[in-house]
């Protein structure tokens, strides 16, 4: 694999985001193919990983219920310690919803304890987890929220209804 140089991620700039992309796994969600799709339309996307400072995995962990559809159990061969570099370094991981009733292992992903330097971005995170400064607390939503919201011009029609006057 060649050396991806890094770039180091300075406040107060544009944070450009990566996604490892090693062809999608067979079983991802809508709503991970959804956050996906927005990054890579954004302003923030690079495509270059030599001139980003933030890499997103393409391996879905968003829902680790083992009950649900959108769970799976990925294999060693495609554990996230192997498409992580550096521990994790510089790496986002999302999470909305952790195990199932009554065993919630919050951060267990397919089995393989994330690596430590990794983000999480993660809806519901407890205290004893959560670490100041460097996680980020998601809003918890479901596949089927509006991807975006209406059109300008309908809102002010909804918001402003034309006078009956002349």
């Amino acid at each position: 694999m060649k050396a991806i140089k890094r770039y180091i991620c300075v406040l107060f700039t544009i944070f450009i985001v990566y996604i490892v992309y090693r062809s999608l796994f067979e079983h991802t969600s809508v709503l991970f193919r959804k956050i996906v799709t927005f990054i890579k339309q954004s302003k923030y996307y690079e495509s270059d990983p030599n001139k980003a400072c933030l890499f997103i995995s393409n391996m879905d962990t968003l829902d680790r219920d083992r009950r649900s559809y959108n769970f799976h159990k990925y294999s060693i061969e495609s554990s996230i310690d192997k498409l992580l570099l550096h521990e994790g370094r510089n790496h986002l991981m999302f999470n909305l919803y952790s195990g199932s009733w009554p065993d919630y292992v919050e951060l267990d992903f397919s089995g393989i304890e994330y690596p430590k330097y990794a983000i999480l971005i993660k809806a519901s995170m407890s205290y004893e987890n959560y670490r100041p400064g460097f996680d980020v607390s998601f809003p918890l939503f479901m596949e089927n929220h509006p991807d975006r919201g209406p059109q300008q011009q309908q809102q002010q029609q909804q918001q402003f209804p034309k006078s009956s006057s002349s």
